[in-house]
């Protein structure tokens, strides 16, 4: 699974640092170790995230510790945004997806200024989730979104996951293995763009592959030469188990073409 920082959360909404590192501590530190005792996860921030205001004139990357009063906190967010950012597999963060978002359905107030790409549209593509920090703007588990992508329009909602109670109501994911370095996932919530399908973790690269035919359907990362073949002779030993998990997961959906 992917999960892609919500850039335009920390935008100076912080009366003070203090206030910044607390509540780092309370929600956005549990989130981070949550997905980072997760197997086969990545995580996606934009370079400018250092950038973002934490107080009305203070930056993320222009805090430092007091050296008399030295609070871990922010070290740790550090390390942890940076292990998460550079672990495999690597994702480009350069990023030109063909795909529009019509609406926003939060941040009325922000909305208009959403550069593209954005954390929201690639989230989107990529079946991933939105990791928030603390913000009045995204207190809600689920951002609505309407986006556009090959002449057709789809109403989805994104994850939005700003504490680690998240998890306790996390969508179903049914798991197998392949070996000790295939993990297969089919996810109980996916975007009605994609055709069935399901997922395959591995250390360098992750991948999706049809459910229907065993044939692969996209990647990110490097695929070990060999995956294919492994992964189409173990689809073939599966496929029913494959299909059942989804259809037990995946109410019908629906969509409008424009």
């Amino acid at each position: 699974m992917d999960y892609y920082i919500n850039e335009y959360s920390l935008r100076g909404q912080f009366g003070n640092v203090r206030e910044f590192l607390d509540s780092l501590k309370e929600f956005t530190l549990p989130v981070l170790k949550k997905i980072e005792s997760e197997e086969g996860n990545a995580i996606w921030k934009k370079e400018s995230l250092w950038d973002c205001n934490v107080c009305s004139d203070i930056k993320l990357g222009d805090i430092h510790p007091n050296k008399n009063e030295r609070d871990p906190t922010l070290t740790s967010l550090k390390k942890k945004l940076q292990k998460l950012y550079n672990s495999k597999p690597y994702f480009c963060e350069n990023s030109n997806t063909g795909t529009s978002i019509v609406e926003y359905g939060f941040d009325k107030d922000f909305r208009d200024g959403f550069q593209v790409p954005n954390c929201f549209i690639l989230a989107w593509d990529n079946e991933g989730r939105i990791v928030s920090f603390w913000h009045p703007s995204y207190q809600e588990q689920l951002l609505p979104i309407i986006v556009r992508k090959g002449g057709e329009t789809f109403e989805e909602q994104l994850d939005n996951i700003i504490s680690s109670e998240w998890w306790d109501q996390a969508p179903e994911i049914r798991h197998w293995r392949i070996n000790s370095n295939y993990k297969v996932e089919v996810r109980g919530k996916e975007f009605d763009f994609h055709p069935p399908h399901f997922h395959v973790i591995m250390p360098d690269c992750t991948a999706v592959f049809h459910l229907e035919t065993g044939e692969l359907y996209d990647y990110h990362g490097r695929p070990p030469h060999d995956m294919e073949n492994i992964v189409q002779q173990w689809h073939g030993e599966h496929k029913t188990e494959l299909k059942e998990a989804w259809d037990s997961l995946h109410p019908p959906v629906t969509y409008k073409n424009n």
